[in-house]
């Protein structure tokens, strides 16, 4: 496996870094890593760092060119998911669909997005059809608050909450913040993703983990082998 850094192409982006994992055997599939809010460059954020290294080394051993950019920084004062900061991501990850590196991937790529990070993916896939669309895409911690179509062509769709991920509301006659766990709002996310017959979503909960898929519980599930698990079958391996 080799690594590289260089600097994002795409309309002259020079402050955008881009990491490429490439494995010593390729299979002629990649794998897009996009972190979330939190991060802008990609190696800042040690929780995050942890999961997408591990994830990076584990899908090279398998044949897989994985792809890591660094992303605007985004207003520290505003909520995650601003407008703005979802569009600008948005930019900077079509920045990288567009790379020259990643064409030879165009028909056969996975994606793996957390938290804003997802909210950006599930924009990609409600816009028009201009890019060739990934096979898979897995959301982590990624929370859909209303119907999203998914006008592009991708086959999967993963949703994947930690067990522990609690997301509060407001209830505005009491202002009384009512907490739901991912086995509620999870089931309610998949059932706002409007899709074809022919795509599927699922939902899963990995027990004993958080926001970010750590480990919070002794004897939680294994973040990282669930992640492989549901990448390898869309290319096909075993």
């Amino acid at each position: 496996m080799t690594e590289e850094i260089c600097f994002l192409a795409a309309h002259n982006d020079e402050q955008a870094r881009l990491r490429i994992y490439r494995p010593a055997n390729s299979r002629g599939s990649a794998c897009v890593l996009i972190n979330s809010g939190r991060v802008a460059r990609f190696d800042e954020d040690e929780d995050e760092s942890k999961l997408y290294q591990a994830l990076h080394y584990a899908l090279c051993e398998r044949g897989i060119t994985t792809f890591e950019i660094d992303l605007p920084e985004r207003d520290r004062s505003e909520p995650d998911s601003t407008e703005k900061a979802v569009e600008d991501r948005l930019l900077r990850l079509r920045c990288l669909l567009d790379e020259p590196a990643f064409l030879p991937f165009h028909y056969d790529y996975s994606v793996v997005a957390l938290s804003l990070g997802g909210q950006v993916m599930l924009r990609q896939l409600a816009g028009p059809e201009g890019r060739p669309a990934p096979g898979t895409v897995v959301l982590i911690g990624t929370v859909v608050e209303a119907p999203v179509i998914v006008v592009d062509s991708v086959r999967k769709i993963h949703l994947v909450y930690g067990e522990n991920d609690c997301v509060g509301y407001l209830e505005p006659q009491s202002e009384y913040v009512r907490f739901q766990r991912p086995v509620v709002y999870g089931q309610r996310s998949r059932e706002r993703l409007v899709v074809r017959r022919s795509q599927h979503v699922s939902c899963h909960i990995l027990k004993g983990c958080g926001h970010t898929l750590s480990r919070v519980d002794p004897g939680c599930d294994d973040p990282l082998n669930a992640l492989v698990s549901f990448l390898l079958p869309v290319a096909g391996f075993a």
